[in-house]
């Protein structure tokens, strides 16, 4: 197994009434469907990271986006090949009906999903992550007044 350090990323999140959608991107080999994510550069700080990844694969920059920075997560990843740590926030689309600029030299497409589809689709590795990311939304972000 090979260590590939760090990677960093985004749950991007948009508001559809009383209710919340996430942005997936596909991997063109594997099919695979996750959010936009990416390895440390050096010098990178983890935040750093996730706001270029998803820039890089997205086309969302700062100014787009909403951190919830308390919402900071880890998680183990381990595959046949790769063994790394994969460092997560949700960040919420401020302006809803922007439009995802895909790269397509690093995904073959994108979905907004409901967390029901979203929970279905993502690696298992991110499922309990994502539960998890998913009760602060129903709790902190579909029931305040923000």
């Amino acid at each position: 197994m090979v260590d590939r350090g760090r990677i960093c990323g985004l749950f991007v999140l948009r508001r559809k009434g009383d209710s919340v959608e996430y942005l997936l991107v596909q991997k063109p080999k594997k099919g695979s469907w996750g959010p936009p994510k990416g390895r440390v550069d050096p010098g990178e700080t983890d935040m750093d990271t996730a706001f270029r990844e998803t820039e890089e694969e997205v086309g969302y920059d700062k100014n787009d986006l909403k951190i919830y920075e308390d919402t900071r997560r880890e998680v183990h990843i381990v595959s046949k090949r790769k063994d790394k740590i994969g460092v997560f926030w949700i960040a919420e689309l401020i302006d809803a009906q922007k439009e995802v600029r895909i790269n397509p030299a690093e995904h073959s497409g994108f979905k907004w999903l409901s967390p029901q589809d979203t929970q279905r689709l993502i690696l298992n590795c991110l499922k309990s992550l994502f539960s998890d990311f998913n009760q602060f939304v129903r709790e902190k972000l579909l029931t305040s007044t923000d």
